[in-house]
């Protein structure tokens, strides 16, 4: 790519460079020893899972939002993609995250991205406010 102009991309956080949802169930099957099976949600509320797992999620991201965030990790390769993804666009990472999380998504992201400026990193309730070329997430209305 030219140095003299880099597209502009925006990169959600949550289930792109965390693992936020696996996370959340894997909590949830250790505090109700259960087995919820990752892979058979297909809805990004949870809905799938029942309003109980909902009222538990809720109380986890009010209550424990610290003990979430110590134990998500970069899914594979996010690390590597995300270095790439600078060196050819200028990157912003975009998070929705509930403002008492703010923190600890910067937090976050400065343990596994430590590279990457903490000034490019924008909360927003619409992700679609964010004008860029191109964006990563996985929420399809975000896009």
């Amino acid at each position: 790519m030219s140095n003299l102009y880099k597209p502009r991309i925006k990169v959600d956080l949550d289930n792109v460079l965390n693992d936020m949802a696996w996370t959340m169930v894997s909590m949830y099957n250790a505090d109700s020893n259960t087995i919820l099976d990752y892979n058979r949600c297909d809805t990004y509320d949870f809905s799938c899972y029942g309003e109980i797992f909902q009222r538990w999620a809720w109380d986890v991201w009010e209550n424990r939002a610290t003990a979430l965030y110590d134990q998500m990790r970069p899914p594979e390769n996010a690390i590597k993609g995300l270095k790439k993804l600078c060196d050819d666009y200028d990157v912003v990472i975009a998070t929705a995250s509930f403002p008492w999380c703010f923190n600890l998504a910067c937090q976050f992201i400065d343990k596994y991205y430590p590279w990457f400026p903490q000034s490019r990193i924008i909360k927003c309730n619409d992700k679609r406010w964010i004008t860029t070329e191109y964006a990563i997430d996985d929420l399809p209305r975000n896009l």
